[in-house]
């Protein structure tokens, strides 16, 4: 990909930013075929980690420049130093491992939580069913601290198109009216944890396709965040997978 024209981030671009040193770090390490360029503030070489990241670029040979009028023009902080700009990208979920499945997300904060804690714990497969949330909404990648670098995505028009390609994953679907409860779920690898909107939940129609599983919880609050839930399911199922891969051995 040629050089491109710094500008203020909207979602038809080809092409995005990481801000932060960190962020950028991981870009560079996981995705160095999909890294443009990395900027820098001047004021960067006042951090070990700029010396770091010019080590990484030198042996990828990616381009690195120190202008902080671009950065100004870009970045959402005062104080960001460094600026991965990279190629957006897809790739196709392992079929062997466990999903997270997110039908029609629209909070960026929400988005970039939720995949933080999957790479916690270890959860690497994430399907997005549109509409969506833009997981490369630089708001999104600087709330994942560098984890989005470490975990596959892929869009899918709807949920059933998820099923047909994935029709051996059982799908556990979490509902404020589900039947199960987390705590004494049964998970056996490969599984997809299927969480639906913010506000709206999941469709009744996509009951069809799974196990129905509440978290159940105080009756002081009317339901979790939907960060706060697939965090906790992501830590309940990882547990319960870790101790039957323990007890075959």
């Amino acid at each position: 990909m040629r050089d491109v024209r710094i500008k203020k981030y909207f979602k038809k671009l080809p092409y995005t930013y990481a801000f932060g040193f960190h962020p950028t770090i991981e870009l560079i390490r996981t995705k160095p075929t999909k890294v443009v360029k990395v900027l820098f503030k001047n004021e960067a070489n006042r951090f070990k980690e700029t010396e770091q990241i010019r080590h990484l670029c030198r042996q990828k040979r990616i381009k690195v420049e120190f202008n902080n009028k671009l950065v100004d023009k870009i970045a959402h902080k005062s104080n960001t130093y460094a600026v991965g700009i990279f190629q957006k990208y897809e790739d196709q979920p392992d079929p062997t491992r466990n999903h997270i499945v997110l039908v029609n997300p629209s909070d960026f904060g929400n988005l970039g939580t939720i995949i933080r804690s999957m790479v916690a714990f270890n959860f690497f497969d994430l399907i997005l069913i549109k509409p969506a949330a833009d997981i490369f909404n630089p708001m999104v990648i600087s709330t994942t601290t560098g984890a989005l670098f470490k975990i596959r995505f892929k869009h899918y028009n709807n949920f059933v198109q998820y099923v047909d390609e994935y029709e051996y994953h059982k799908k556990f679907l979490f509902r404020l009216d589900g039947e199960s409860k987390l705590r004494k779920t049964k998970f056996k690898t490969p599984y997809s944890l299927v969480f639906g909107h913010e506000t709206k939940g999941l469709p009744n129609i996509l009951n069809q396709y799974g196990e129905k599983i509440v978290i159940d919880h105080s009756k002081h609050i009317d339901s979790l965040n939907i960060a706060m839930s697939a965090s906790i399911a992501m830590y309940e199922a990882d547990n319960k997978t870790e101790k039957i891969l323990r007890e075959k051995k």
